[in-house]
């Protein structure tokens, strides 16, 4: 028997270039992991249109394994960790980047409060989202339980 969210079922749709807007957040992901794309979808459907979410393997990359259309991020950053980059250039990546996107989407504010007020809060959320990253290929087995 499935115990997935029914919610989260549906799968992410990725942007044409076209469609990709620059006065809107967009976060990267890795889109070659099933498990990141479960969460990217549940995201999707808290956070509406407000966020933009695409796959970093969408975008060219550069130099230094750099992509293109954002200099400060590199593949090996969106390997590690989702990365959220806002209409003014601004980057976040990991938990923080989670708890911005929420926030700025206009939903759950009171976990990116906690994040930068609660004593703790950040390198407790920073440590699971590591720690579950680092595991993310053999958590996805489990995901359809």
């Amino acid at each position: 028997m499935k115990t997935t969210d029914a919610k989260c079922e549906a799968p992410a749709k990725v942007p044409r270039i076209s469609e990709i807007r620059r006065d809107l957040p967009i976060m990267l992901y890795d889109g070659d992991c099933g498990f990141c794309m479960s969460w990217i979808n549940c995201w999707q459907k808290v956070t509406g249109n407000k966020i933009q979410y695409v796959p970093y393997q969408f975008f060219a990359i550069g130099e230094e394994s750099k992509l293109t259309d954002f200099p400060l991020v590199s593949v090996n950053d969106c390997k590690r960790a989702v990365q959220l980059v806002m209409p003014d250039g601004s980057r976040f990546q990991a938990a923080e980047a989670v708890f911005r996107a929420l926030h700025f989407a206009g939903t759950r504010k009171y976990l990116l409060w906690l994040y930068k007020y609660f004593l703790g809060f950040k390198q407790i959320a920073e440590l699971l989202y590591k720690l579950i990253a680092g595991h993310r290929r053999w958590l996805s087995r489990f995901r359809h339980i």
